[in-house]
């Protein structure tokens, strides 16, 4: 159903056969992990441009650019320690 209405999506290589989808009309993200019964659907207009992260996914790169996991958290406002 998925692939059917958003395209083939973007590998996501932090799950097994886990794809997300960029619904950019719609300002959303559909992240979709057949093996762990997982479907998240997150409003895009408050992401980062470069990254995405939740426990289910881990971190994804979502933008053209690279992510960068300091700044992703930093830009959602996560103290980040080392």
């Amino acid at each position: 159903m998925l692939a059917k209405t958003y395209g083939s999506g973007t590998k996501n290589s932090n799950t097994d056969n886990g794809l997300y989808w960029n619904a950019e009309n719609e300002k959303r993200y559909v992240f979709f992990a057949p093996d762990y019964d997982r479907l998240i659907d997150i409003n895009s207009k408050n992401l980062s441009e470069t990254c995405y992260w939740d426990l289910q996914n881990g971190m994804v790169s979502i933008g053209v650019e690279k992510c960068d996991s300091d700044r992703y958290f930093k830009e959602m406002g996560v103290k980040v320690t080392e």
